[in-house]
């Protein structure tokens, strides 16, 4: 009887042994299957990364494009001003120019009066 108590007491704790293996190896198995997805979901990252990279070398290539853009928006403006500020020039030559040819002919005018009465003061 003795013999066959010990018996029991070495099979129980080969049955707890065995069930703390099992409940290791449970665990175990989980955490494989974690790690296994985990894998998966980092395998599935790569293309992700790779379309951030890819999307963030377009963005600098437009905003590149862009600032190009707005360097001759700039230039254009530029250029327009000076358009504006030639159109006034001119005007103002030409308006100078009027000026001249009427000065001309005002001087013509006043030097035919005064020969006119210096001849006709000398006749008198």
């Amino acid at each position: 009887l003795h013999l066959q108590l010990q018996e029991v007491q070495k099979l129980r704790s080969i049955l707890s042994g065995s069930k703390s293996l099992f409940s290791k190896n449970k665990t175990v198995f989980a955490l494989t299957q974690q790690l296994d997805t985990l894998q998966e979901k980092e395998a599935q990252l790569e293309p992700l990364k790779a379309e951030i990279r890819r999307l963030q070398e377009s963005n600098e290539k437009l905003q590149s494009k862009l600032a190009c853009q707005q360097e001759w928006a700039d230039r254009d403006d530029y250029i327009g001003g000076l358009q504006q500020e030639i159109q006034f020039l001119k005007h103002a030559v030409d308006q100078a120019k009027y000026d001249k040819e009427q000065l001309s002919e005002e001087l013509a005018r006043v030097t035919e009066e005064m020969v006119a009465r210096s001849m006709h003061d000398m006749e008198e």
